[in-house]
């Protein structure tokens, strides 16, 4: 299996609730993650 794992970036609350994010704050937090 060829399975990534990253960690997002900044701007998602470490139990936040996606529901409540806003789009831009998502596309940020994923362009920005980093390899664990």
């Amino acid at each position: 299996l060829n399975i990534k794992v990253t960690r997002i970036a900044h701007g998602l609350p470490i139990g936040g609730d996606l529901e409540y994010a806003d789009e831009v704050t998502i596309a940020r937090a994923l362009e920005g993650r980093r390899p664990l």
